[in-house]
């Protein structure tokens, strides 16, 4: 470590040291040399960084818990930043697009459907600026051709804020309710046609 210091005058290392109980730690060691009444110094600083792995442990786990969490919902989950740039797709949005992963994340806003989405794509983009706008929540029912043809997607837009409080991304959240607007349809139908008297 001397020679580093020597050649570039300050220093970060982290290693391991053994207390006087015997315990294995974890330090930070900041290492400069300075000149003082024409005379070199050597200064290294330990500092106990105990806390701090235990931090970055908790906080990987959290966000690992996060991954396997937002991956495995059969939900779709996108979120966008100002610019409409997707910065972050789950698994479930990528089976409705039938793409990579790499390609939906450098495209931009509606890049990557199908042309029969552009109506539903242009609806949903003002409820995204409304969102970035208002800093509300909206909630919207439109109609998306995806991999599994055309699907009623229930779409939850959330503000995410920063700690100064201004929305720096919009959370999407969509579910497919093909199977509950059809279900819905049928019985109209059987309400409508049915020769019995229906009465409420």
């Amino acid at each position: 470590l001397l020679p580093r210091v020597r050649a570039q005058r300050r220093v970060q290392h982290e290693t391991t040291h053994r207390t006087a109980d015997g315990r294995l730690v974890p330090v930070e060691i900041s290492a400069s040399v300075f000149q003082h009444g024409g005379r070199w110094y050597n200064l290294a600083v330990a500092r106990d960084i105990s806390e701090r792995r235990e931090v970055e442990r908790a906080l990987r786990a959290s966000e690992e818990a996060y991954r396997t969490l937002v991956d495995n919902t059969p939900d779709m989950i996108i979120r966008w930043d100002r610019s409409l740039k997707r910065l972050l797709v789950n698994n479930g949005f990528l089976r409705m697009l039938g793409q990579s992963r790499e390609a939906i994340l450098a495209g931009r806003y509606g890049e990557g459907h199908p042309a029969d989405n552009l109506p539903a794509l242009a609806e949903t983009r003002r409820a995204i600026e409304r969102v970035f706008a208002l800093g509300e929540s909206e909630v919207l029912d439109t109609a998306f051709v995806t991999t599994e043809g055309k699907s009623i997607m229930h779409i939850r837009l959330v503000p995410e804020r920063d700690a100064a409080g201004e929305v720096t991304t919009v959370l999407g959240i969509g579910r497919d309710i093909t199977p509950l607007r059809e279900s819905e349809r049928q019985l109209r139908s059987l309400m409508e046609h049915s020769p019995d008297i229906i009465l409420r």
